[in-house]
């Protein structure tokens, strides 16, 4: 899944969440689920395909384990419980979410690292970081019924929906 896709698919999941439980209503700020929804790939892309490249050679690596985001919530729930910043509990559940919509559960030597070794298995795309982005762009947004195109193209509705009802509401 990629941008759009980890978008709009968290944005939903966050908007459902909001109409099935009346409390969280006017609660969610969906620019820091945006945000927190790509967090996983911001932090591993740049450190796993760029500047680990040569010993990694991975874009899913630290952030994308249970262990860093379970870290993150303790973290998290130590501050919110003396600054009440009610925001920052976003960010651990949109890099769940996350998670889920990369399937990891398929890589569990990486979600449940260092559980069951030390090491990551390196992508199957060889080379750095540019090698990484002409695979994604060359391969990967092919309008076939593939898992990545319909998450995208489904992300992309979710995101400019959620644009049209905002600027209408700021009008």
């Amino acid at each position: 899944m990629f941008v759009f896709g980890h978008i709009g698919l968290t944005i939903l999941a966050f908007y459902l969440t909001e109409q099935w439980y009346p409390k969280l209503q006017g609660k969610v700020n969906y620019r820091f689920v945006a945000i927190a929804a790509l967090l996983p790939d911001l932090i591993d892309k740049p450190l796993g395909r760029f500047l680990l490249a040569d010993s990694l050679a991975s874009g899913r690596i630290f952030a994308h384990t249970l262990l860093f985001w379970v870290l993150v919530g303790l973290i998290i729930v130590l501050i919110w419980q003396k600054w009440r910043a009610d925001f920052l509990l976003i960010l651990p559940v949109a890099a769940v979410l996350h998670l889920l919509e990369d399937s990891m559960w398929q890589t569990p030597e990486v979600l449940f690292w260092p559980l069951l070794g030390w090491s990551f298995p390196a992508d199957e795309i060889a080379g750095g970081f540019p090698d990484y982005l002409m695979h994604v762009f060359s391969n990967c947004y092919e309008p076939a019924m593939s898992v990545v195109f319909v998450s995208e193209v489904l992300g992309i509705v979710v995101c400019m929906v959620g644009a049209m009802r905002w600027y209408s509401r700021v009008r």
